[in-house]
């Protein structure tokens, strides 16, 4: 996979939440972010979504 540096606005980013229609989750480990899976789960669904560093 291959990966870009976004050239990002962030003042017109709209920081708060946004359903999706798939829940994408990356891992860190071992000083590196894993390639990421489609987990196909909705977010805001009967999940919640949480962000953590293990």
């Amino acid at each position: 996979m291959s990966r870009e540096q976004a050239n990002l606005n962030w003042s017109e980013l709209p920081f708060g939440y946004v359903k999706t229609d798939f829940n994408i989750r990356y891992y860190y480990k071992d000083g590196k972010w894993s390639d990421g899976e489609n987990c196909g789960i909705p977010s805001g669904g009967e999940l919640e979504t949480y962000s953590a560093i293990i």
